[in-house]
Protein backbone atom coordinates (compact mmCIF):
# COMPACT_ATOMS: atom_id res chain seq x y z
CA UNK A 1 0.00 0.00 0.00
CA UNK A 2 2.99 2.34 0.25
CA UNK A 3 4.07 4.59 3.07
CA UNK A 4 1.52 6.65 5.02
CA UNK A 5 1.28 10.34 4.21
CA UNK A 6 1.13 11.14 7.92
CA UNK A 7 1.82 9.61 11.31
CA UNK A 8 0.08 11.41 14.17
CA UNK A 9 1.29 10.71 17.72
CA UNK A 10 -0.71 11.69 20.82
CA UNK A 11 1.49 11.53 23.93
CA UNK A 12 -0.01 12.57 27.29
CA UNK A 13 3.20 12.02 29.30
CA UNK A 14 5.88 13.38 26.98
CA UNK A 15 8.42 10.54 27.04
CA UNK A 16 7.51 9.27 23.57
CA UNK A 17 7.32 12.86 22.34
CA UNK A 18 10.83 13.52 23.64
CA UNK A 19 12.08 10.52 21.69
CA UNK A 20 10.49 11.75 18.46
CA UNK A 21 11.07 15.49 18.77
CA UNK A 22 14.28 15.51 16.76
CA UNK A 23 12.71 13.69 13.82
CA UNK A 24 9.21 15.22 13.85
CA UNK A 25 7.98 17.36 10.97
CA UNK A 26 5.54 19.12 13.30
CA UNK A 27 5.85 19.20 17.10
CA UNK A 28 2.72 20.61 18.73
CA UNK A 29 2.61 21.66 22.39
CA UNK A 30 -0.95 22.85 23.04
CA UNK A 31 -1.62 25.21 25.92
CA UNK A 32 -4.82 25.96 27.80
CA UNK A 33 -7.08 27.74 25.34
CA UNK A 34 -5.65 25.97 22.27
CA UNK A 35 -8.45 24.88 19.98
CA UNK A 36 -8.91 21.67 18.02
CA UNK A 37 -10.00 22.04 14.37
CA UNK A 38 -13.13 20.06 13.48
CA UNK A 39 -15.24 20.24 10.35
CA UNK A 40 -18.67 20.44 12.01
CA UNK A 41 -20.38 19.82 15.34
CA UNK A 42 -23.84 18.60 14.37
CA UNK A 43 -25.22 15.11 13.83
CA UNK A 44 -22.68 12.34 14.40
CA UNK A 45 -20.01 14.99 15.02
CA UNK A 46 -21.95 16.18 18.06
CA UNK A 47 -21.86 12.65 19.50
CA UNK A 48 -18.12 12.39 18.86
CA UNK A 49 -17.44 15.73 20.58
CA UNK A 50 -19.67 14.84 23.52
CA UNK A 51 -17.89 11.50 23.89
CA UNK A 52 -14.48 13.20 23.74
CA UNK A 53 -15.45 15.67 26.45
CA UNK A 54 -16.61 12.89 28.75
CA UNK A 55 -13.00 11.73 29.09
CA UNK A 56 -12.12 14.92 30.98
CA UNK A 57 -14.77 15.00 33.70
CA UNK A 58 -16.22 18.31 32.56
CA UNK A 59 -13.03 19.93 31.26
CA UNK A 60 -13.57 22.10 28.18
CA UNK A 61 -11.32 22.47 25.15
CA UNK A 62 -12.38 25.04 22.52
CA UNK A 63 -13.14 23.98 18.96
CA UNK A 64 -12.18 25.68 15.70
CA UNK A 65 -15.29 24.74 13.74
CA UNK A 66 -15.22 24.71 9.95
CA UNK A 67 -11.74 23.41 9.25
CA UNK A 68 -10.57 19.84 9.59
CA UNK A 69 -7.19 18.30 10.29
CA UNK A 70 -4.91 17.60 7.31
CA UNK A 71 -1.73 16.14 8.82
CA UNK A 72 1.40 15.47 6.77
CA UNK A 73 4.66 13.82 7.78
CA UNK A 74 5.35 12.95 11.41
CA UNK A 75 3.13 15.07 13.65
CA UNK A 76 3.72 14.82 17.41
CA UNK A 77 1.30 16.21 20.00
CA UNK A 78 3.07 16.68 23.33
CA UNK A 79 0.17 17.04 25.80
CA UNK A 80 2.09 17.06 29.08
CA UNK A 81 1.79 20.84 29.47
CA UNK A 82 -1.98 20.55 29.93
CA UNK A 83 -3.79 19.64 33.16
CA UNK A 84 -4.73 15.95 33.28
CA UNK A 85 -8.37 16.39 32.34
CA UNK A 86 -7.53 18.69 29.43
CA UNK A 87 -4.99 16.19 28.10
CA UNK A 88 -7.74 13.60 27.87
CA UNK A 89 -10.22 15.91 26.16
CA UNK A 90 -7.72 17.50 23.76
CA UNK A 91 -6.40 14.13 22.62
CA UNK A 92 -9.90 12.67 22.32
CA UNK A 93 -11.01 15.63 20.18
CA UNK A 94 -8.05 15.05 17.86
CA UNK A 95 -9.25 11.44 17.51
CA UNK A 96 -12.79 12.67 16.82
CA UNK A 97 -11.69 15.24 14.26
CA UNK A 98 -9.49 12.81 12.33
CA UNK A 99 -12.16 10.10 12.37
CA UNK A 100 -14.81 12.53 11.12
CA UNK A 101 -12.51 13.83 8.39
CA UNK A 102 -11.67 10.30 7.25
CA UNK A 103 -15.30 9.19 7.27
CA UNK A 104 -16.84 12.14 5.45
CA UNK A 105 -14.22 13.89 3.33
CA UNK A 106 -11.39 11.41 3.08
CA UNK A 107 -7.79 11.92 4.15
CA UNK A 108 -4.90 12.78 1.85
CA UNK A 109 -3.48 9.29 1.75
CA UNK A 110 -3.18 6.90 4.67
CA UNK A 111 -2.82 8.33 8.18
CA UNK A 112 -1.54 6.31 11.14
CA UNK A 113 -2.75 7.55 14.54
CA UNK A 114 -0.68 6.42 17.54
CA UNK A 115 -2.18 6.78 21.03
CA UNK A 116 -0.05 6.32 24.13
CA UNK A 117 -1.93 5.73 27.40
CA UNK A 118 -5.09 5.02 25.45
CA UNK A 119 -7.13 4.64 28.66
CA UNK A 120 -7.16 8.45 28.83
CA UNK A 121 -9.05 8.63 25.55
CA UNK A 122 -11.52 5.91 26.52
CA UNK A 123 -12.70 7.15 29.93
CA UNK A 124 -16.45 7.50 30.25
CA UNK A 125 -17.84 7.03 26.77
CA UNK A 126 -15.41 5.83 24.09
CA UNK A 127 -17.70 6.41 21.09
CA UNK A 128 -15.09 8.59 19.37
CA UNK A 129 -12.38 5.93 19.68
CA UNK A 130 -14.72 3.14 18.59
CA UNK A 131 -15.82 5.26 15.63
CA UNK A 132 -12.19 5.80 14.61
CA UNK A 133 -11.49 2.06 14.73
CA UNK A 134 -14.67 1.06 12.89
CA UNK A 135 -14.79 3.79 10.25
CA UNK A 136 -11.09 4.46 9.96
CA UNK A 137 -9.71 1.22 8.60
CA UNK A 138 -11.74 1.46 5.38
CA UNK A 139 -11.21 5.22 5.00
CA UNK A 140 -7.44 5.50 5.38
CA UNK A 141 -7.16 6.05 9.16
CA UNK A 142 -5.25 3.35 11.05
CA UNK A 143 -5.13 3.41 14.85
CA UNK A 144 -2.34 1.98 17.01
CA UNK A 145 -2.88 2.28 20.75
CA UNK A 146 -1.08 1.22 23.90
CA UNK A 147 -2.72 0.46 27.24
CA UNK A 148 -1.80 -1.43 30.39
CA UNK A 149 -4.89 -3.66 30.43
CA UNK A 150 -7.61 -4.32 27.84
CA UNK A 151 -10.21 -3.52 30.49
CA UNK A 152 -8.90 0.06 30.50
CA UNK A 153 -10.36 0.71 27.04
CA UNK A 154 -13.42 -1.55 27.13
CA UNK A 155 -14.66 -4.53 25.17
CA UNK A 156 -16.00 -2.66 22.09
CA UNK A 157 -12.57 -1.14 21.50
CA UNK A 158 -10.79 -4.48 21.92
CA UNK A 159 -13.29 -6.24 19.65
CA UNK A 160 -12.61 -3.69 16.90
CA UNK A 161 -8.83 -4.03 17.20
CA UNK A 162 -7.28 -6.05 14.38
CA UNK A 163 -3.84 -7.05 15.67
CA UNK A 164 -3.19 -7.40 19.40
CA UNK A 165 0.34 -7.40 20.80
CA UNK A 166 0.50 -8.75 24.37
CA UNK A 167 3.64 -8.39 26.47
CA UNK A 168 4.54 -10.52 29.47
CA UNK A 169 2.82 -10.50 32.84
CA UNK A 170 2.90 -12.67 35.94
CA UNK A 171 -0.51 -12.47 37.60
CA UNK A 172 -3.34 -14.95 37.08
CA UNK A 173 -5.67 -12.11 36.13
CA UNK A 174 -3.28 -10.95 33.41
CA UNK A 175 -2.98 -14.46 31.97
CA UNK A 176 -6.78 -14.81 31.98
CA UNK A 177 -7.05 -11.55 30.04
CA UNK A 178 -4.58 -12.96 27.53
CA UNK A 179 -6.90 -15.92 27.01
CA UNK A 180 -9.83 -13.55 26.45
CA UNK A 181 -7.82 -11.80 23.73
CA UNK A 182 -7.55 -15.09 21.84
CA UNK A 183 -4.21 -16.51 22.98
CA UNK A 184 -4.34 -20.31 22.84
CA UNK A 185 -1.43 -20.62 25.29
CA UNK A 186 -1.77 -17.55 27.52
CA UNK A 187 0.43 -19.16 30.20
CA UNK A 188 3.42 -18.27 28.00
CA UNK A 189 2.92 -14.66 29.10
CA UNK A 190 4.47 -15.57 32.46
CA UNK A 191 7.85 -16.38 30.92
CA UNK A 192 8.18 -13.83 28.10
CA UNK A 193 11.51 -11.95 28.22
CA UNK A 194 11.62 -8.17 27.96
CA UNK A 195 11.14 -7.10 24.34
CA UNK A 196 9.13 -10.16 23.34
CA UNK A 197 5.38 -10.49 22.94
CA UNK A 198 2.57 -12.70 21.71
CA UNK A 199 0.64 -11.33 18.74
CA UNK A 200 -2.91 -12.25 17.77
CA UNK A 201 -3.86 -11.35 14.20
CA UNK A 202 -7.26 -10.52 12.73
CA UNK A 203 -8.25 -14.16 12.25
CA UNK A 204 -7.11 -15.29 15.69
CA UNK A 205 -3.71 -16.77 14.86
CA UNK A 206 -1.17 -16.28 17.65
CA UNK A 207 2.55 -15.80 17.05
CA UNK A 208 5.60 -15.25 19.24
CA UNK A 209 7.36 -12.05 18.12
CA UNK A 210 10.34 -9.93 19.11
CA UNK A 211 9.84 -6.17 19.23
CA UNK A 212 12.67 -4.08 17.81
CA UNK A 213 14.01 -1.31 20.05
CA UNK A 214 14.15 1.88 18.01
CA UNK A 215 14.97 4.17 20.94
CA UNK A 216 18.71 4.33 20.19
CA UNK A 217 18.32 5.14 16.46
CA UNK A 218 15.76 7.82 17.31
CA UNK A 219 18.05 9.33 19.94
CA UNK A 220 20.93 9.38 17.46
CA UNK A 221 18.75 11.08 14.85
CA UNK A 222 17.56 13.59 17.43
CA UNK A 223 21.15 14.31 18.44
CA UNK A 224 22.16 14.89 14.83
CA UNK A 225 19.14 17.12 14.28
CA UNK A 226 20.07 19.12 17.37
CA UNK A 227 23.58 19.61 16.08
CA UNK A 228 22.18 21.21 12.94
CA UNK A 229 25.24 21.99 10.89
CA UNK A 230 27.60 20.36 13.34
CA UNK A 231 29.94 17.45 12.75
CA UNK A 232 28.65 14.02 11.80
CA UNK A 233 29.75 10.90 13.70
CA UNK A 234 32.31 10.24 10.94
CA UNK A 235 33.87 13.65 11.52
CA UNK A 236 32.73 15.14 8.20
CA UNK A 237 30.72 18.32 7.86
CA UNK A 238 27.17 17.49 6.77
CA UNK A 239 26.03 18.52 3.32
CA UNK A 240 23.16 20.97 3.08
CA UNK A 241 20.81 18.20 1.98
CA UNK A 242 21.66 16.11 5.05
CA UNK A 243 20.52 18.63 7.64
CA UNK A 244 17.14 18.19 9.25
CA UNK A 245 14.97 20.96 7.82
CA UNK A 246 11.37 21.96 8.32
CA UNK A 247 11.01 20.98 11.98
CA UNK A 248 8.42 23.19 13.63
CA UNK A 249 7.50 23.72 17.27
CA UNK A 250 3.87 24.80 17.23
CA UNK A 251 1.72 26.18 20.01
CA UNK A 252 -1.47 26.18 17.93
CA UNK A 253 -2.62 23.75 15.22
CA UNK A 254 -1.97 25.19 11.77
CA UNK A 255 -1.71 23.81 8.23
CA UNK A 256 1.48 21.88 7.68
CA UNK A 257 3.41 22.34 4.45
CA UNK A 258 5.35 19.20 3.46
CA UNK A 259 9.04 19.68 2.94
CA UNK A 260 10.12 19.83 -0.71
CA UNK A 261 11.54 16.55 -1.97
Amino acid sequence: FGDPTAIVVLDPKGDLADLLRGVADSYITPSQGSCVPIRRVDGVAEKLVESARETGEGAEVPLCVGSGLSPAGLVVYDLRGLPNELRNVYGSLIVSSLALEASERGLRGRVVLILDEAWRFAKGSAVHLEFALREGRSKGLYVIYATQLPTDVGRPIVDNTGYKLVFGGFTNTYVEMGAQLGLDRPELLRSLPVGEALMVDEVGRARHVKVLDFSKPFKNLARLAGEGEGVRPDGEEPKATEGRKGVTDLQEPRPHTPRPS
